[in-house]
């Protein structure tokens, strides 16, 4: 497979993921905030997002893609989409 940058692996991702067009969205990145983490990344993306969809419901409620990669070229990407209430 060609080596893809990372902003090409994302752009593809979104434009699986969304059922609609967004022009601008939120690009947060966990190092800017915490540093290199190595395969913590992941963990803490997640506890992250958690704190923000608490703090904040509206800045997730149509979901995340979450990227990660690895030194050594490998990628993944993870599809993050709120769960709805339960009824009472």
């Amino acid at each position: 497979f060609p080596t893809r940058r990372s902003s090409d692996l994302t752009n593809l991702g979104l434009a699986r993921a969304l059922e609609r067009r967004v022009e601008e969205f939120p690009h947060l990145m966990i190092a800017r905030s915490v540093g290199e983490t190595g395969s913590a990344a992941p963990l803490l993306t997640l506890a992250w997002l958690a704190d923000l969809a608490r703090r904040e419901p509206a800045a997730i409620a149509n979901g995340a893609l979450l990227h990660f990669s690895h030194a050594l070229g490998r990628r993944s990407a993870l599809i993050v989409r709120p769960r709805p209430a339960p009824a009472r």
